[in-house]
Formats: structure tokens, C-alpha cells, sequence
């Protein structure tokens, strides 16, 4: 993202967002793309929030919502990853609808595939 950034390409709509509480839109976390669709037309998020806010659902709300969000804007797959000891965030990838895909460098990568109605 940030080499993206400083080499002027342009992030279209996968850029990354807080995550904001109500009712008063307190930042208590981030989520955003690593990259745009790649020519397999898959897309990586990352998510996170703030501990104090951890085990309310917060990170899974945002995370149904990117997969939304990838969906209407074209992607095929979202993929998602985590350290393999992490399994609060390994539930919040499956609550979002993500499956267990593959260990990989280290981390656990999960990923939906997302049906393309236009």
C-alpha cells in the first residue's frame, strides 16, 4: 500500500478504513486491502482493533462488510490471514464466512470465494 502510495498508483475503491464505534464514530480499529484485485482477481484484507474493544463482534461486522464491499466491487476472492495461535482472529475469519485454506509462511490464510451476479 504505502509503496503504491509513494509511487502515485491510484487504490480505486481497496484502500483501507477505520473502523469506527457508535454512537459517537470513535476510531477503535482499521481494516483495508493489501492491493487491489490481482489478475486472478483475489484480494487480501487485514483487520485489527484496539484490545479494549476485543470479543464485541467488531472485527467481524467489518470483516462481512469488506467481503461485501470486494464482492460489489468486483474481486473473485477475498483472502484473509493470521498468525496460526490466533484464534480469536481465526474465529472472525470464519464468522465472516472465510474457510481455512492453507498454512503458509508462517500463517494460516483463509478465503471465500465470492459469487459474481452482474
Amino acid at each position: 500500500m504505502l509503496r503504491r502510495l509513494r509511487e502515485d498508483e491510484p487504490l480505486g475503491p481497496f484502500g483501507i478504513f477505520e473502523i469506527l464505534e457508535a454512537p459517537d464514530d470513535l476510531v477503535v480499529g482499521g481494516i483495508g486491502f493489501h492491493h487491489p484485485p490481482n489478475a486472478d482477481g483475489c484480494v487480501e484484507v487485514g483487520y485489527g482493533v484496539v484490545e479494549t474493544r476485543w470479543n464485541r463482534g467488531i472485527c467481524t461486522e467489518a470483516l462481512r462488510s469488506m467481503v461485501a464491499f470486494a464482492e460489489r466491487h468486483g474481486a473473485l476472492r477475498l483472502d484473509a490471514r493470521s498468525l496460526p495461535n490466533n484464534a480469536a482472529s481465526r474465529r472472525v475469519m470464519e464468522k465472516a464466512g472465510l474457510r481455512f485454506a492453507e498454512f503458509t509462511d508462517g500463517y494460516v490464510r483463509y478465503s471465500i470465494d465470492l459469487a459474481q451476479t452482474s
